[in-house]
């Protein structure tokens, strides 16, 4: 896999204009025994004529003693060194603050949340969550869009959520280079993210990394779901605003009835409106306003009706432009009203839920004796002899007994108090 990759790389226009390489190193990680292995290739690269080839490869595999060895766990990755740096717009503390936060890891988990602890909370920022079916021109929308609030002075966060495998849970990560200008400028930043069999278009952890950009000075955070369509509500427990990107032809009014992803936008954007497709995107925007008309009722008690525009990255400049005066009118709006701040509030105890159930999962799996437990409840449950409610019931029993015997003190004779 690893030499399928560095030949890709090898072949793509993009290595042949930017770079002169003459080696290529690629690793990958993985866990045997319990232990991380780090296994890489260094590939000897010649140029000639405009086209590089692989002469030969060094192959090396090396094993740290443990799992606790691994890289994250160097005093960079520290949350009292990285909270200071964060806060003051360090670039690489953003990325690693964000790599901390995501890191299934419990010596990890432990650090990122003394790191959010130290975080603010930023009620000035907007964050804005962009969802569509695949194809739609997500990335190149974020990226026009993007360039655009740098023109009026402002900094850029995104998000990008990648689909994960369900057979090899890998990702290809690889937003950041359908968004050539807005990553190479100073302004914005571009987080590629495997959804890792969250449900909901976005990751487990979108919340806390969404806080750390705000932290490192970013005042628009955008993200971008992973574009399955009408399934991605989880965005809408994230963002203050979420916009719906559709095609062209992409559905009449029945199609634009179905709950989900269309029930909770805010704003729904219809693109490629250019060129011969011109046309079908003015029909398309006449169909989802009948259908939100058809589906009134459920923003009866709010101060936003949700509004239907045309765009195209091709002609960006008036029609992006147009896009950003709504989202403003729309912040303006609900702000006045009071649904800005109550929003929020009820997005913050939503997510404090979630991070309740992650807590007594991860809480359960590092007490010490759980492997053996859960072994043997397996056991039980494979047999027949105890039904899955008693196995919860039981589950609940052995987190609790934990928790018990750390609450137990004694004094200095020994007694219990």
């Amino acid at each position: 896999q690893l030499l399928n990759f560095a030949s890709n790389t090898l072949k793509t226009p993009h290595f042949h204009r930017n770079f002169n390489a003459k080696r290529i190193t690629c690793s990958s990680s993985f866990f045997i025994s319990g232990q991380k292995s780090h296994h890489f290739h260094t590939f000897n690269v010649r140029q000639k004529h405009h086209h590089a080839m692989l002469l030969h490869s060094d192959t090396g595999l090396k094993f740290s003693r443990n799992a606790q060895q691994s890289r994250l766990s160097s005093s960079s990755y520290n949350a009292k060194t990285l909270l200071p740096k964060l806060l003051n717009g360090h670039r690489p503390s953003l990325a690693k603050a964000i790599t901390l936060v995501e890191s299934t890891r419990f010596h990890d988990h432990m650090e990122a949340q003394d790191l959010m602890r130290g975080l603010p909370v930023k009620e000035n920022t907007l964050r804005i969550g962009i969802s569509g079916p695949p194809g739609v021109g997500k990335s190149s929308f974020i990226e026009a869009f993007g360039m655009h609030l740098i023109e009026q002075g402002l900094k850029v966060a995104v998000l990008a959520v990648d689909p994960s495998s369900t057979r090899t849970g890998g990702s290809i990560l690889g937003d950041k280079t359908r968004m050539d200008r807005l990553s190479k400028d100073t302004n914005a930043y571009i987080r590629p993210s495997p959804s890792a069999g969250f449900l909901g278009g976005v990751t487990a952890k979108a919340y806390e990394a969404i806080a750390v950009c705000e932290a490192g000075g970013y005042d628009v955070i955008i993200v971008e779901t992973v574009g399955v369509g009408q399934s991605e509500t989880q965005v809408a427990d994230l963002c203050d605003l979420v916009m719906l990107l559709v095609n062209p032809g992409g559905g009449d009014s029945l199609q634009g009835i179905k709950r989900g992803i269309v029930e909770i936008a805010d704003l729904i954007v219809v693109n490629k409106a250019d060129g011969d497709l011109l046309p079908t995107a003015r029909k398309t925007r006449v169909d989802y306003m009948n259908a939100l008309r058809l589906m009134s009722g459920h923003w009866e008690e709010r101060l936003w009706f949700p509004e239907v525009l045309l765009c195209s990255t091709l002609k960006h400049n008036e029609k992006i432009e147009n896009v950003w005066k709504v989202m403003l009118r729309y912040k303006e709006i609900m702000s006045k009203g009071g649904d800005w701040k109550l929003k929020r509030q009820d997005q913050r105890r939503k997510w404090m839920w979630r991070h309740v159930n992650e807590e007594v999962l991860t809480r359960l799996y590092h007490r010490e004796g759980a492997d053996v437990f859960i072994e043997n409840l397996h056991k039980q449950i494979d047999s027949g002899e105890i039904q899955p409610r008693t196995a919860v019931d039981m589950i609940l029993e052995f987190f609790l007994e934990g928790y018990k015997e750390q609450l137990i003190k004694k004094d200095d004779d020994g007694e219990q108090v």
